[in-house]
C-alpha cells in the first residue's frame, strides 16, 4: 500500500507556505505500521505537514491516556485542548466516543487529502533511527476554526530539524511521557505537550 500526499499551499503567519509532496507507505521500523516519507528534499526549518485529528477536551485526552489509547494524541493548548490523530473507522470511533456525533471519517484518505499526516509519523524509540522532525504549535488569529481541527487558533505543524533527503522516512520523538507509557509500561495520569 502506498498513498501520495500532494503538495498544498496554505497561509501561515502572513506568508504562503507550500507543504511538500509526501508518501505514506510501510515504515522502515519493524512493526511500525505505516510511515511517512518525503518525496522531495527538505531543508532544516521547512514546515512538512499539519497534525490533524479529532478535537478533544483535556478530560477526553486524559481518559484515553488512562486506557493507554492515546497513541496519536497531541496537546494543542496545555490543559485545554488536544487532537487525536488516529486513523478511524466509524465503528471504532463510535465505540471510543459513544457520546460524540460522527462528524468526519478520519480515514487515511482524509488525512492525506488534507495534508494532515503528522499523526502518522513514527517515533524512532528503540530503533537505529533518530528524529528528524519536531512538533511546533503556531498561533495565528487568521486560522479558520473548523469542526475537524482543534477548537483554538493554534495549529500543530511538523517541522524538519535537519536537512532531509528525498525518500527518507520522517521520524518524530513523542517524548519521555509517551516512551514511559507505551514502550516501558510505566503509568502516568498526565497529558503533556
Amino acid at each position: 500500500m502506498e498513498r501520495q500526499v500532494i503538495p498544498r499551499a496554505m497561509r501561515i503567519k502572513r506568508r504562503v507556505v507550500t507543504l511538500p509532496s509526501l508518501v505514506i507507505k510501510e515504515s522502515t521500523i519493524s512493526g511500525g505500521g505505516l510511515g511517512v516519507f518525503t518525496a522531495v528534499p527538505l531543508k532544516k526549518g521547512d514546515i512538512v505537514t499539519e497534525y490533524g485529528g479529532e478535537p478533544l477536551s483535556y478530560a477526553e485526552a486524559l481518559a484515553l491516556r488512562k486506557k493507554k489509547e492515546d497513541t496519536h494524541v497531541i496537546c494543542v493548548e496545555y490543559s485545554q485542548s488536544s487532537l487525536d490523530g488516529r486513523v478511524e473507522t466509524e465503528e471504532l470511533y463510535r465505540k471510543r466516543f459513544p457520546n460524540k456525533a460522527w462528524r468526519c471519517p478520519y480515514t487515511l484518505d482524509y488525512y492525506a487529502d488534507e495534508h494532515l499526516v503528522g499523526s502518522l509519523l513514527n517515533d524512532p524509540y528503540g530503533s537505529a533511527n533518530s528524529a528528524n522532525v519536531k512538533h511546533v504549535v503556531i498561533f495565528d488569529e487568521r486560522f479558520p476554526v473548523s469542526p475537524n481541527r482543534a477548537p483554538s487558533l493554534n495549529k500543530v505543524f511538523v517541522v524538519a530539524t535537519r536537512d532531509i533527503d528525498a525518500g527518507e522516512e520522517l521520524f518524530l520523538n513523542y517524548g519521555e511521557h509517551y516512551h514511559e507509557l507505551h514502550f516501558r509500561g510505566e503509568s502516568t495520569n498526565e497529558v503533556v505537550p
